[in-house]
């Protein structure tokens, strides 16, 4: 026969409460504008307080983490459309052929929920955004999005606004395209963050289980 025990029930208690328990908080809001960023570099830790592949940082406590194919290009001459200026995001690598499929991930640590909102150029060929549960493209797939031609290859690359929209929490965005013919701006998302009601949930499950620790100590000695 199983016994109850109180001190798993109380730490169930809050871990259902931060699970289930999360609403829409405020927005993160990435422009790629950063005055101190430089022409072709990748992005990595810079909007989570960190630093880019060259050393640039730290940057804005955003919670959010790109991979090294996400790359950020501040000379943007020839470029029309929607997005602002002086920086954008390119899929970019150093390996592949130009216009070969490549992809990159940004990571949201805290994650995000309802609606992405982006502005993107897709330069000769089509690309896709895919938002995913987990981090780095894992977990269930809860939105892919085609993102057409929006340029020739000769140019000029031109930008046009587009939106996501999904139900459940996000954790990372993969963004997939041609090398050095995808560009990326103006992401804004919308951050999920525990309701207080659930807060308050968690607070009484771990004085709960505080309390049950403390009288069992007690009782022991």
């Amino acid at each position: 026969m199983l016994r109850r025990d109180p001190m798993m029930a109380a730490l169930v208690l809050g871990a259902l409460a931060l699970s289930l328990g999360r609403v829409q908080g405020g927005t993160i809001s990435i422009t790629f504008d950063q005055p101190q960023l430089v022409n072709n570099d990748p992005i990595l830790q810079f909007y989570n307080e960190g630093q880019t592949y060259r050393g640039i940082g730290p940057g804005p406590s955003l919670g959010v983490v790109f991979t090294l194919n996400a790359r950020v290009f501040t000379q943007t001459r020839g470029l029309a459309g929607t997005f602002t200026t002086p920086g954008i995001m390119e899929l970019y690598s150093d390996t592949a052929r130009e216009g070969e499929p490549i992809a990159a991930t940004m990571n949201v640590q805290g994650g995000f929920g309802g609606t992405v909102t982006f502005d993107y150029a897709a330069i000769d060929s089509a690309g896709m955004l895919l938002v995913y549960s987990g981090a780095d493209g894992t977990g269930s797939l809860l939105a892919d999005q085609s993102l057409p031609v929006t340029s020739p290859q000769n140019g000029p690359g031109i930008f046009v606004a587009d939106s996501v929209t999904f139900s459940g929490i996000g954790h990372s965005i993969v963004f997939t395209g041609g090398n050095k013919q995808l560009g990326i701006d103006d992401v804004v998302l919308s951050e999920v963050t525990p309701e207080p009601a659930s807060l308050t949930l968690l607070g009484i499950g771990i004085v709960g289980a505080s309390a049950y620790a403390w009288r069992r100590r007690k009782q022991a000695a």
